[in-house]
């Protein structure tokens, strides 16, 4: 898949699930769409993602890390302390 624009990654990251009912004990909230598509974005443009491997820690729902695949990261280590969250990355790569 070829991402063409930091737009068209938003718009594919915005249809992962997201927290159902996030912990506030664990301080779990969502990244909206457009925050981790401009992030992911410029870490592209600067040449850190493409053939990296990189660790997304407390990845929650993986919407970072999921990113950064689709960004052309060689492989992304997700990690979260919440077996929920984790399930949830699961499901969504």
């Amino acid at each position: 898949m070829t991402i063409r624009s930091q737009k068209n990654l938003e718009i594919l990251l915005s249809t992962l699930k997201n927290f159902q009912s996030p912990s506030l004990e664990l301080e779990q909230y969502a990244t909206p769409s457009s925050i981790a598509a401009e992030w992911v974005w410029t870490m592209a443009m600067k040449g850190e993602v493409a053939g990296k491997v990189i660790l997304d820690a407390a990845c929650g729902p993986g919407i970072l890390g999921i990113g950064l695949l689709l960004m052309g990261a060689k492989k992304i280590f997700f990690v979260d302390k919440d077996e929920k969250a984790m399930q949830l990355c699961r499901d969504n790569y």
